[in-house]
């Protein structure tokens, strides 16, 4: 739980319905350290921009495990290029910035202890360079890589279709990998996460959207 708790700090953002198996993680991380042509015949196809996979602004975003609240997600605005979130962990609240555009989804600014957590920041923050790449349909090889793009998923809060599905492995844990893996929905941004650290002492932990809220309650 400590570990997916920590990874959820850093997100704001944002089951297969098809017989068609993703990618391998490790097929895919063997074209990027060999530093070889992508193999764009293996990327799942998005046929919606990514604009419409972003949350509603105004909304509180309740995720849980089972019975245990991991966060909340505040959709504090936008506009036509970003995306303000407030992440909320035990009542600690972060603000984070997204550019999220038709083509791409990238976390920019994050603050973790922002004076006013619902303040509107879209036209002051200054940008100190992209932290982490989601998406890039001009891109193959971001920080995250996509997997699946017409999945239905089931969370407490709904049964979704065309669903993202992206996934990044690490070694921040010596000899293992640890796994992440997350879902976006259209008009809901990300509806899951799950995290798996292999190896003799790995586990398995998650985080679905329970409940969406309006802001002004």
């Amino acid at each position: 739980m400590k570990n997916l708790i920590c990874t959820l700090a850093l997100i704001g953002l944002l089951t297969a319905c098809n017989n068609e198996s993703p990618t391998p993680v490790n097929e895919q991380k063997e074209v990027i350290n060999e530093n070889t042509s992508p193999d764009l015949e293996n990327v799942p196809l998005i046929e919606a921009n990514l604009l419409q996979y972003r949350p509603e602004v105004g909304t509180k975003r309740t995720y849980m495990n089972g019975e245990d609240e991991i966060y909340i997600q505040e959709v504090i605005a936008a506009d036509e290029e970003y995306l303000q979130l407030t992440i909320s962990l035990s009542g600690a609240p972060t603000t984070h910035i997204y550019r999220w555009t038709n083509n791409e989804i990238a976390l920019i600014y994050e603050n973790s202890s922002p004076s006013n957590p619902r303040d509107n920041l879209l036209e002051e923050f200054e940008s100190t360079g992209v932290i982490e790449t989601y998406i890039d349909v001009d891109d193959i090889q971001a920080d995250w890589q996509l997997i699946g793009a017409d999945e239905k998923v089931t969370v407490p809060y709904d049964t979704f279709k065309n669903v993202l599905v992206l996934q990044k492995t690490t070694d921040e844990v010596e000899g293992e990998d640890t796994i992440y893996t997350r879902y976006f929905a259209e008009g809901h941004g990300m509806i899951k996460e799950t995290f798996e650290l292999t190896g003799e002492y790995g586990y398995k932990d998650e985080a679905n959207l329970s409940t969406v809220d309006s802001l002004k309650e």
